[in-house]
């Protein structure tokens, strides 16, 4: 198995190198601004649609559970169709799922194709990872960080175009139609790329949805799948409600947008720091003291009043909390470059399950309790977070 590993990863660099990495890295970039657009317009939509925040929660959850459903079981399709059929296929549903989204007029029709558009950008985000953790191993950490700083970038594009669309009086779902154009040329762009497939035996049926238990019963993936799961649903649901609370605060989205794209700046800035001292520092450390720091900073953020010092203080939050998902995949992969399929799905699907879960109770408790609320679970959960990164930074693994 070891040597067609590296027969791939040759012929990968010989063949088809730069333009590989040039499609995960604008597909990244396309993966942010798709994510990050939803957030900043729930207060629109809840409006235009005539829909309370819990039922907005309550789409955005159901939307992920077909993707934790997919993550669990796309590695064994990517291992029978290939890189390349399986991208394609994440391609056709974000993109359909775009133009339906620009074509509803209910919110029934916005369930159905939001629930198409997360399930391409979960397919797609998983086959790049895996791509990575799979052909390009040995340079898996820089090249995870790489894609993290293109999906920054988008998730910084994001929040100034709702703000740009808002402020011209245009309507919402025009963003939507422009991410399907963009999504077609990224297309033409895939057929024209060789994406070497890794060898690995046929599956049948039957098999395609069996779980890699050297994976799932690994006490080191274990603590990280449940860290991912907890990180995953902060870094979610502090985006997604971050609109609603400033609105409670009575600043309107216009304004508010455009503090969410200082947030998502310091996001992207976090990256770049940090794919700096990941060359010095160990992943563990990093992620560690940035848990910790994220703690800090949070409760700062809720307690201070001036808008002033509470948008100084979400910038240094967002320098923190970034880039601990790309940590705990890149120390999941160091259990060997065979199981990097399995890895990449996996951890997807302990994120999607975290924010199936806590987008649901974020709208709830927005809606029946306190716009606040998405402040309560977030630093809970970032203190749990925190003692299982101790645990981890003293744990050792057993790498395959």
């Amino acid at each position: 198995m070891i040597n067609k590993f590296s027969d791939v990863t040759q012929d990968f660099s010989k063949v088809a190198t730069k333009k590989v990495l040039i499609y995960s890295l604008a597909q990244r970039m396309v993966l942010g601004i798709s994510t990050g657009l939803v957030g900043p317009l729930i207060p629109i939509i809840a409006k235009d649609l005539n829909i309370g925040l819990d039922k907005i929660g309550a789409t955005i959850s159901f939307s992920i559970l077909a993707i934790l459903i997919t993550a669990i079981v796309l590695n064994n399709f990517i291992d029978n169709l290939g890189f390349k059929k399986v991208l394609i296929a994440g391609l056709v549903f974000l993109s359909s799922g775009a133009l339906g989204i620009f074509l509803s007029k209910t919110f029934i029709f916005f369930i159905v194709f939001y629930f198409i558009y997360q399930l391409g950008i979960g397919i797609l985000s998983i086959t790049i990872f895996s791509i990575i953790g799979g052909v390009l191993f040995e340079e898996k950490s820089r090249r995870i960080m790489q894609t993290s700083i293109y999906y920054s970038m988008g998730v910084i594009i994001a929040p100034l175009l709702v703000s740009l669309f808002i402020g011209v009086k245009l309507n919402w779902q025009l963003i939507f139609l422009s991410l399907v154009i963009i999504q077609i040329m990224l297309g033409i762009f895939l057929i024209s790329i060789k994406i070497p497939k890794i060898i690995k035996p046929k599956k049948n049926i039957k098999n395609l949805f069996s779980i890699d238990k050297k994976i799932i019963f690994n006490s080191f993936f274990i603590i990280i799948g449940f860290m991912i799961f907890l990180y995953s649903a902060v870094m979610v649901t502090f985006f997604t409600w971050f609109t609603s609370y400033f609105e409670s605060l009575n600043i309107e989205v216009f304004k508010s947008s455009l503090f969410l794209a200082l947030y998502s700046m310091s996001l992207f800035i976090g990256l770049i720091i940090k794919n700096q001292l990941i060359r010095k520092v160990e992943e563990k450390k990093l992620l560690m003291w940035g848990i910790l720091l994220s703690f800090v900073f949070m409760i700062l953020i809720f307690f201070i009043r001036n808008l002033i010092i509470k948008n100084i203080m979400l910038f240094f939050y967002g320098i923190c909390i970034t880039a601990n998902f790309s940590f705990m995949v890149i120390l999941s992969l160091n259990l060997g470059s065979k199981y990097a399929s399995s890895i990449a799905a996996y951890t997807h699907a302990a994120a999607y399950l975290g924010s199936i879960i806590f987008q649901y109770v974020s709208g709830f408790m927005s809606e029946h309790f306190s716009k606040n609320s998405v402040f309560y679970i977030d630093i809970l959960l970032l203190f749990i977070i925190f003692i299982l990164a101790i645990v981890i930074n003293n744990k050792k693994m057993k790498t395959s």
